[in-house]
């Protein structure tokens, strides 16, 4: 399980989903950056606003995309190591 983003964090962008808005929350630990984003959908998605969660990592870059901020919560990206898993 990987634990980058707060419960606050969480807070802020199921909000911005809420109200359709775009937001970002960027998180560095050593030579690790996540971010997740609130991004509007392509016409191809059943939702107005989609997460977008980006990890890159020396030598790699992941990108995912989900229809709400308790979809990703599901996969494991919940709360800063700083506040425990």
């Amino acid at each position: 399980m990987m634990c980058f983003l707060s419960g606050n964090d969480l807070t802020r962008l199921s909000r911005a989903m809420s109200g359709m808005y775009e937001d970002r929350v960027v998180i560095t630990i050593g030579k690790h950056k996540m971010a997740a984003s609130v991004v509007p959908a392509s016409p191809a998605w059943h939702v107005a606003m989609l997460v977008r969660l980006e990890v890159w990592w020396p030598g790699g870059y992941a990108s995912q995309y989900f229809e709400s901020v308790e979809e990703m919560r599901r996969y494991g990206w919940t709360v800063r190591k700083r506040s425990g898993c």
